[in-house]
C-alpha cells in the first residue's frame, strides 16, 4: 500500500506512480488516478501493490511520483527496498544419536515463501553456514542439491563438539535482499569405548593364599582423552553379585581391582569367571569376562588316640586327620581320604566327624599288617580345587603272643645227675600260629646269668630246652625257679618261670647193723646212721616220714649234728602176731 500526502492544496490533476525493478529496470507496476481537490496535510492512499504477484526479484527498487494538471506538474523520485519472505526447513533425520564415529548428513531446504508463481522460488545460491555449539560459524563440507537444497556433512568426531553427550548444530541461511533464517537441531553422541583386561591373563591360575589385581582399561576408541570417574564393577561369582570395592584409578583409563584368592564369592575355588563392567553417562557401556583357576591352600594334620610308642598286633587305634583350609582357616568337608600302609591300599572308609576332621580306624590285625614291625602309614587328603596334602604316621606294631609251658609241669621233681626237657610253645594270637625263628634264653640262678644254649626248636613255635639237674648254675637245691624269656623282633616278648624241685643223691651210712634182730616188747630199740650227699656233705637238720606200716612201734629220730641221727622205736604197742616187722 503506498500512501502520499500533498503540502499544498490541488484543485485537480493526474497522479502516475510507476516503480521499476532493480537492474534491468522494469515498470513493474503503475497507477493513474485523477482526483478531486485535497487538502493539505491530508494522506490519501494511491494503490495497494500485491508485491508476490509480479516480482520475482528483490532489492531497492526505484519509485516515481508525477503530478500533471495541464498547467503544472511535478514529480519525486525514490528508492524501495522489497525483501524475500523465506523458510528454512531441516529434514528429520532418522535419529539423533550417533556415536562418535559417526558421520551423518543433514539436508537443509531454503526457499522463498512469499514468491506464489510457478514453478516455485527456491534459493540455490543462498549462503548456508553452521556452527557446533557455541563455536564460530563454518561453510565446510557443504555441497549445494540444487532446488533449495543443501547438504552438510557432520563428522560426530570433530573437535568443536563437546567429547560426549547433548551438543546442538546451528544452520544459517542467507541471501541478499532475503531474509535470514536459523534452525538448530541438537544431538547427542555417544562416545565410542573398548575395555581391555590387561592383567590377569585369560586361564591364569593362582593359589587361595595369593593377592592379585585385576587390571583393565577402559578406553575412548575415537578421541585419545580420559574418561573422568567411570562406574567400574565386577563379579566374583560369575554375574550372581557384583561389588564396587577395591578398585583404583592407576591413570590412562587405567584401573586396578584387589582380589584376595581366599574371597568367599569364589566358592569352592576352582574354574572362575570373573565379569568387569565399565560405564559412563554417555559412553557406551562395557564388559568383559575372564576366567582364571584358584587351588585351595590346605594343611593335614594326624593325631593319634590313643597315642602310643607301639600297639599291639590285636589293637585298634584311630588317626584323626584334619583337612583345613589355611587360607580361610577352616575345615574341609567331602574330601577323598585315601590310606596306604606301605605304599600298600588300606581299604577303609573316614567317618567325617566335623570341622575337617576325619576319623580313620586302624586294626593291627588286618594281614596288612601280618609282618609287625614299623609301618608307614600315609594318609592323602584330596578335594577337587584344592591342593592334595599327605602326612605320614610311623607305627610300630608288635605281634601279641602267649608263652605257654606244655612240660614238665610246675614242681615237678629233678634228682642232680637226671637230664630232663622243658618244652614251651611261643604263638601268635592274632594269626594263630607258632613263632619259629625266636630267641630263646633262660636262666637257672634266679635271673643273674641267662644262657641260650641246648634249645631246639621242633615246630609249631614249639621250643625244647634241655636241662642237666646237676648244672652248677642252680644256686641250691629245693625248690628253684627257672625263668625263660621268649622274644622276637616286632613281636611281644614274654618270660614264665618253671618252678621244680631240684634234688640230690645222698647216702645213709648206719653204724650198727640194720637187721635189729629180736627184742622183747616194751623194750627200745635203735638204729644209728649217718645221712650225707653224694659228695661227702652231712645232711643237717633232715626231716624224716614213716614210709611203710608203723605197726604200732613209737619212733623218735634224735639229730646228733654232722649228719649223724639215731631211730628210736619203742615196742610198747606192738602186736607180737606180725613179726618179723620190716619199718621203712
Amino acid at each position: 500500500r503506498f500512501n502520499v500526502t500533498f503540502s499544498e492544496i490541488v484543485m485537480n490533476g493526474t497522479l502516475n506512480l510507476s516503480i521499476y525493478s532493480p537492474t534491468p529496470n522494469y515498470l513493474n507496476h503503475t497507477k493513474i488516478i485523477n482526483f478531486y481537490p485535497l487538502t493539505s496535510e491530508t494522506e490519501f492512499n494511491i494503490t495497494d501493490w500485491d508485491v508476490s504477484l509480479n516480482v520475482s526479484e528483490y532489492g531497492v527498487f526505484i519509485t516515481r511520483m508525477a503530478w500533471n494538471n495541464g498547467t503544472a506538474a511535478g514529480f519525486i523520485i525514490g528508492n524501495l527496498t522489497i525483501l524475500g519472505d523465506t523458510e528454512l526447513t531441516i529434514y528429520t533425520l532418522p535419529t539423533y544419536t550417533f556415536d562418535a564415529s559417526d558421520i551423518f548428513n543433514i539436508t537443509a531446504f531454503f526457499n522463498d515463501t512469499g514468491y506464489i508463481g510457478y514453478p516455485p522460488k527456491n534459493i540455490s545460491d543462498a549462503t548456508i553456514s553452521y556452527r557446533i555449539n557455541s563455536n564460530n560459524y563454518r561453510t565446510d563440507n557443504i555441497t549445494v542439491l540444487g532446488d533449495g537444497l543443501y547438504n552438510i556433512t557432520i563428522d560426530c568426531n570433530d573437535t568443536e563438539f563437546n567429547s560426549n553427550g547433548p551438543n546442538s548444530i546451528t544452520i544459517n541461511a542467507s541471501k541478499q535482499y532475503y531474509n535470514n533464517q536459523s534452525e538448530t537441531i541438537d544431538i547427542i553422541i555417544l562416545g565410542e569405548t573398548s575395555l581391555t583386561i590387561i592383567d590377569p591373563s585369560d586361564g591364569a591360575t593362582f593359589d587361595s593364599s595369593n593377592t592379585f589385581n585385576i587390571t583393565v582399561k577402559y578406553n575412548n576408541t575415537i578421541r585419545n582423552e580420559i574418561i573422568n570417574s567411570p562406574n567400574i564393577n565386577y563379579s566374583l561369582d560369575g554375574g550372581i553379585t557384583y561389588r564396587w570395592d577395591n578398585i583404583k584409578p592407576i591413570g590412562n583409563n587405567k584401573f586396578n581391582i584387589t582380589v584376595n584368592g581366599n574371597h568367599t564369592d569364589f566358592g569352592n575355588y576352582g574354574l572362575i569367571n570373573i565379569i568387569v563392567n565399565a560405564s559412563k553417562a554417555y559412553y557406551y557401556n562395557q564388559s568383559e569376562s575372564f576366567s582364571i583357576t584358584i587351588t585351595g591352600n590346605t594343611s593335614l594334620t594326624l593325631t593319634r588316640w590313643p597315642d602310643k610308642p607301639f600297639y599291639y598286633s590285636d589293637e585298634v587305634f584311630n588317626i584323626t586327620a584334619n583337612f583345613n583350609d589355611t587360607s580361610r582357616n577352616q575345615g574341609i568337608s567331602a574330601a577323598t581320604i585315601e590310606i596306604d600302609v606301605n605304599g600298600n591300599p588300606y581299604i577303609i572308609t573316614p567317618f567325617y566327624i566335623g570341622n575337617g576332621n576325619y576319623n580313620i580306624t586302624i586294626n593291627c590285625s588286618r594281614p596288612i599288617f601280618s609282618s609287625y614291625g614299623s609301618f608307614s602309614i600315609r594318609i592323602n587328603a584330596s578335594k577337587v580345587n584344592y591342593y592334595n596334602k599327605t602326612d605320614s604316621s610311623l607305627n610300630l606294631i608288635i605281634g601279641n603272643t602267649t608263652l605257654t609251658l606244655t612240660n614238665p609241669q610246675d614242681g615237678s621233681v629233678f634228682v642232680t645227675g637226671q637230664i630232663f626237657n622243658i618244652t614251651l610253645q611261643y604263638f601268635d594270637v592274632v594269626q594263630e600260629s607258632g613263632i619259629a625263628g625266636a630267641i630263646i634264653n633262660y636262666s637257672l640262678d634266679d635271673g643273674n646269668n641267662y644262657r641260650g644254649d641246648n634249645v631246639s626248636y621242633i615246630g609249631s613255635g614249639r621250643y625244647n630246652i634241655t636241662i642237666y639237674a646237676s648244672h652248677p648254675e642252680f644256686d641250691g637245691f629245693g625248690f628253684q625257679d627257672i625263668i625263660i624269656n621268649a622274644s622276637k623282633q616286632d613281636y611281644n616278648n614274654l618270660s614264665t618261670i618253671l618252678t621244680i624241685h631240684r634234688q640230690i643223691t645222698t647216702t645213709i651210712t648206719p653204724w650198727n647193723n640194720k637187721d635189729l634182730g629180736s627184742v622183747i616188747r616194751g623194750l627200745n630199740i635203735s638204729y644209728t646212721f649217718n645221712y650225707s650227699d653224694t659228695n661227702g656233705n652231712p645232711i643237717k637238720q633232715a626231716s624224716w616220714e614213716n614210709m611203710s606200716n608203723s605197726f604200732n612201734l613209737i619212733s623218735f629220730l634224735k639229730n646228733y649234728g654232722d649228719g649223724n641221727y639215731t631211730m628210736f622205736l619203742n615196742t610198747t604197742n606192738v602186736d607180737v602176731s606180725g613179726s618179723p616187722y620190716v619199718y621203712i
